[in-house]
């Protein structure tokens, strides 16, 4: 409390410590509009919502025009929402001057919730009536594990949505169903009615115990603080086949690009604001809606009444994927681009794949079914193109933050594919 002197006046107030100092920075960061967007969602009874709904969102724009610039639209986690497009996401959008898209999935942040059978099918509403409504022409889409299911069916569903001209999708730290896996069996013995009031104690603890760092879990990532070594680490390398990003970015202003990076601001993996945000960006998510948690839980589980929307699993979507590609370049050689214009020179779908080092949901065994998965069906039918990365060091949830280098490299990717 600030001291008053003998006229009764409020004296200087004591200086905060450095620690608050951070945190109160992050709350101001926090608290900007573009964090706290939303729209609404027309009504659709057929699925599950019979009124129109309020959807939150937020829009991190460091494009240099108006125009259809690098955007990507981010697809999070089982507890992830729009609060992932700040600290050190909002920081890297700036460096490469991309647009970051980020939806409050229903009964998260502001958007209500929809009944497990609905929350695909409700999804596949949602994004193009955003991006009409942003102006957002063409994306690229990203998604953080639980996002892996509404990810395969953006590829099939939206993919006129795409670049026409460098397509690109990216999976960081993928969910794969449990049957694959091996991992958390003793979950399916535990009831439905327990796994949907998950969130319940999972919003108990947060708010009354210790605050969240993991955006899959709503609870402790297993390396969610940082070592003084890890963040002095070198980042991963950036890919397969890839040249590394300095490399690259000489190349696109060499060739004339008009939006060089900005650089203003230290963006060292020692200087990542990540970690400080996060955990106010936890107070912020818990103190909003967050039944959808739980949901997400029994959807990734495949449990009750879920749906996972146009696939029935991995292998049927990626079949889907195979399938439209294909018919994309009957379109092509036929002279039309399904739409009466003039077939673009389109490139093939590219995917990537980061894995950590160690996963907790997935193991050894879910990185190994599904990269198999990928590769099988790329050689077999040479529709699309894929890599995968293990990053060294992550887990599950710090494949995401700064000091790994995997964002820096997928932004700088989504950048070049409107550049070059």
């Amino acid at each position: 409390m600030a001291r008053k002197n003998s006229l009764g006046r409020s004296g200087p107030k004591k200086p905060l410590k450095p620690e608050e100092e951070k945190q109160a920075a992050a709350v101001t960061h926090l608290s900007q509009i573009k964090f706290h967007q939303s729209f609404t969602l027309p009504a659709n009874p057929a699925n599950g919502r019979t009124e129109p709904f309020r959807v939150t969102y937020s829009d991190v724009d460091y494009r240099q025009s108006s125009e259809d610039g690098p955007t990507i639209f981010f697809i999070a986690g089982m507890y992830g929402g729009r609060y992932l497009g700040a600290g050190a996401h909002d920081a890297l959008a700036r460096r490469h001057r991309i647009r970051l898209i980020v939806v409050d999935k229903f009964g998260l942040g502001g958007s209500p919730n929809v009944a497990l059978e609905h929350r695909v099918n409700g999804f596949l509403d949602l994004v193009p009536v955003l991006l009409d409504y942003l102006g957002a022409k063409h994306v690229a889409f990203v998604s953080h594990s639980a996002g892996t299911i509404y990810l395969f069916n953006a590829l099939i569903q939206f993919r006129e949505r795409m670049h026409p001209r460098n397509p690109y999708a990216c999976f960081l730290s993928p969910w794969v169903h449990q049957s694959h896996t091996g991992s958390l069996g003793a979950l399916s013995v535990i009831p439905d009615t327990v796994i949907g009031k998950s969130n319940q104690i999972i919003k108990f603890v947060n708010q009354n115990i210790a605050p969240a760092i993991s955006w899959s879990t709503g609870l402790f990532s297993s390396n969610s603080e940082p070592t003084e070594t890890d963040t002095k680490a070198a980042a991963p390398s950036p890919g397969p086949q890839q040249d590394p990003i300095d490399t690259q970015v000489t190349q696109d202003q060499e060739a004339g690009d008009e939006a060089p990076l900005d650089d203003s601001i230290d963006y060292s993996p020692d200087k990542d604001p990540g970690p400080t945000y996060l955990k106010a960006a936890m107070k912020y998510l818990f103190a909003e809606n967050t039944d959808g948690g739980a949901a997400e839980a029994m959807l990734c589980l495949k449990r009750s009444d879920s749906s996972w929307g146009l696939i029935e699993d991995y292998e049927d979507a990626m079949d889907k994927i195979i399938a439209n590609e294909q018919e994309r370049n009957l379109r092509d050689v036929d002279g039309t681009a399904g739409n009466g214009d003039l077939a673009v020179q389109r490139a093939k779908l590219l995917v990537h794949v980061f894995f950590p080092e160690t996963d907790m949901f997935i193991g050894q065994k879910g990185k190994d079914w599904l990269d198999d998965l990928w590769v099988r069906k790329r050689d077999s039918s040479e529709a699309f193109d894929y890599q995968s990365e293990v990053i060294e060091g992550a887990d599950h949830d710090s494949i995401a933050e700064m000091r790994t280098g995997v964002i820096d490299w997928i932004f700088a990717q989504v950048r070049r594919s409107w550049v070059d």
